[in-house]
């Protein structure tokens, strides 16, 4: 399970700005607000199989907090911080209730941690490499991802910013993921750790001084294995990793050159053990020269978005058994929309724009996006996750009644 990019280096900002203005389209489903007292701000960025979500908010002491919710319980519950007074971020929680995320310590500075949502016990932090000797030993770290056993993986980064990638024990104790003879894992990054017995890793790696600046999508068997370089597809400059799922199938982005048409990218996925990649070269069989991948499920099925007349967006699902994804439709009224994740049943979350607000969505398998009606008296809400079984989905939604500049985190069974 991966964190949200901005988790990855800071504690980032805690809730998305929000066009207040104008009346909400009518929807077929409503949300249950998951706000607290002891919040005034709010929003999910994840939800598990069993109705946990998670997300991060602003107290009413304006401090910044990560939290935790249930469907069965309700109501918002602030994460223990890693110490007193001090701010944190959650990401995704896993389906063990592994809860990943980022504190300040006691000088301030940014701490990969992990909670157990069985409990509100303080988090484990994840430890930077000790060195060799005391040389070169790290002196902070970031984490990408996380598993359902509590592995980690992500980046060790000593006093001259030289990062090497590492994963890290239940108890938080990293341990550095190798490279091939002759290469280097200088300032590789990790991206993703799949729930395997023995669990693999995604990543990118920069490709040297003749690389350009470019990177290198690489793939770890396992936590103890040299990386291999992932294939390029034909006529790709360069690519990177994004997720791994435990079959082993891998996601991620490629940039092509092609001349007289900039900026083209395209969704990829390489099989298990690293074979391929197959291409996204077509949208309801026509060409898409770019398109963008959001996350994939446990059976290789891909949310993407891609851009379609007007320069818009809108969301995709791709199978991956073929070269040609499904363009899911913008709901009505609407000219542009976004996919969010996908569950294991192929059911999409999305954040779309209806009549200028926010309005969130789900899309079954590639129909008709299903609309949620924001809280009572809002006009904007959005759909930010859905569980791995299809059963929740979760997000944020302004208002209620004449309160609509507070922003609130929501949960609901998926319609």
């Amino acid at each position: 399970m991966k964190l949200p990019s901005r988790l990855a280096t800071s504690i980032g900002l805690i809730v998305a700005g929000l066009d207040l203005a104008g009346m909400a389209m009518p929807a077929q489903a409503a949300w249950t607000n998951e706000n607290s007292a002891a919040l005034l701000q709010s929003a999910n960025v994840g939800i598990n199989s069993n109705g946990v979500s998670t997300g991060n908010g602003v107290t009413t002491a304006f401090a910044r907090t990560a939290y935790k919710s249930s469907a069965v319980a309700g109501g918002a519950t602030i994460l223990t911080p890693l110490f007193s007074n001090e701010a944190c971020a959650a990401g995704k929680p896993t389906d063990t209730g592994v809860i990943p995320g980022v504190c300040q310590n006691s000088v301030g500075v940014a701490t990969p941690v992990f909670w157990n949502a069985a409990n509100n016990n303080p988090p484990t932090a994840e430890q930077p490499l000790p060195g060799l000797l005391g040389l070169a030993a790290g002196v902070r770290a970031e984490l990408t991802a996380i598993n359902n056993a509590q592995i980690g993986a992500g980046v060790s980064i000593d006093g001259t910013d030289t990062g090497t990638p590492v994963t890290w024990s239940n108890t938080g104790v990293p341990t550095a993921l190798n490279p091939p003879l002759l290469d280097s894992n200088t300032n590789c990054s990790v991206a993703d750790i799949n729930n395997a017995a023995t669990p693999a890793v995604v990543g990118n790696c920069p490709a040297g001084a003749a690389g350009s600046g470019k990177s290198r999508a690489v793939y770890w068997s396992s936590p103890t294995a040299a990386f291999a370089v992932l294939s390029l597809p034909s006529g790709a400059d360069y690519c990177n990793a994004m997720e791994i799922n435990d079959s082993g199938q891998i996601m991620g982005e490629c940039i092509f050159l092609v001349t007289g048409t900039p900026d083209v990218h395209k969704t990829v996925q390489w099989g298990s053990g690293g074979t391929g990649p197959t291409v996204l070269l077509t949208v309801n069989g026509s060409t898409s020269l770019r398109n963008w991948p959001v996350d994939q499920n446990s059976s290789g099925e891909i949310a993407f978005n891609h851009e379609v007349n007007g320069g818009y967006v809108l969301p995709g699902i791709w199978t991956t058994s073929s070269t040609n994804g499904i363009g899911i439709a913008a709901p009505t009224g609407s000219s542009e929309a976004a996919a969010t994740a996908i569950s294991d049943t192929g059911v999409v979350s999305i954040c779309a724009e209806v009549g200028g607000n926010e309005e969130a969505a789900v899309s079954h398998g590639g129909a008709a996006p299903i609309l949620i009606a924001a809280l009572s008296g809002g006009h904007n809400d959005c759909a930010t996750a859905i569980s791995k079984n299809g059963t929740y989905v979760a997000g944020y939604s302004d208002g209620p009644g004449t309160n609509t500049q507070t922003v609130n985190s929501v949960e609901e069974l998926t319609p």
